[in-house]
């Protein structure tokens, strides 16, 4: 779906920059699949929503979805710090170290895999997340030699969600929360009054998305600091990363 968004936004920016139409082609003249393709190995997917990066003959420029809109100019990168200028520093946004944006893993409110060690993979989830089961199942394999954060959020049961977070977060034996989130079972967990938990590291991990911008479940993040939204196909790979 993504692959043909962007064909489509280059071609629609084929003809914002001026490319000649396919019906004014004549012999030695690009073809429009040509011309996508010569775009397409100038332009990189940014972190903003329907927002790409990309390069000619006259410098860097932004462009929106659909081609229709062109920004010229300095693309600064006020999380990493540095202005973007080429397509591999356009990639790299994707890859930002959480405690560098002010975010800490470890004080977020979420369910552990184990409880020694840092923080190897994060994992913002929702215990209303169907489509996060898959990335559990896969997931398991790895949980004794990766310390794994599960995040819990509300992003996509809302309100019944709510009451759901707060009794896993605050059950006292741990694993049988975290067995009760990834299993999806029915939580035989007791309800939990104000005063007997400490809520203000779920708190965090609004904030946390916010910042991130996070608009689907799962997102995960490795040690290194690359942010992946839906399962990543190479986990294994994308695990390793952040050993790197």
């Amino acid at each position: 779906m993504q692959m043909k968004m962007l064909a489509s936004s280059l071609l629609a920016l084929s003809v914002t920059l001026s490319f000649p139409s396919s019906s004014q082609e004549t012999p030695g003249q690009k073809t429009v699949n040509e011309k996508i393709a010569e775009l397409e190995r100038s332009v990189a997917r940014l972190p903003i929503k329907n927002v790409y990066f990309g390069l000619n003959d006259k410098g860097s420029f932004l462009f929106s979805e659909g081609g229709r809109f062109v920004f010229e100019g300095k693309v600064y990168d006020g999380w990493q710090k540095k202005y973007i200028t080429n397509l591999e520093e356009a990639k790299a946004s994707y890859v930002v170290p959480l405690e560098r944006i002010g975010i800490n893993p470890a004080t977020l409110g979420a369910l552990h895999s184990k409880e020694e060690g840092e923080i190897d993979l994060v994992v913002f989830t929702d215990p209303n997340c169907t489509a996060c089961d898959g990335l559990y199942e896969k997931l398991q394999p790895f949980s004794q030699d990766y310390k794994i954060a599960y995040v819990l959020t509300n992003l996509i049961g809302g309100d019944e969600s709510t009451p759901l977070i707060k009794r896993l977060y605050c059950e006292q034996d741990k694993q049988k929360a975290l067995k009760s989130l990834v299993n999806s079972e029915e939580l035989d967990l007791p309800d939990m009054k104000v005063d007997q938990c400490d809520y203000s590291r779920l708190f965090n991990n609004l904030a946390a998305t916010q910042v991130l911008g996070i608009s689907q479940l799962p997102t995960l993040v490795n040690r290194r600091g690359r942010i992946i939204q839906g399962v990543p196909k190479a986990l294994t790979q994308f695990l390793k990363e952040g050993d790197e």
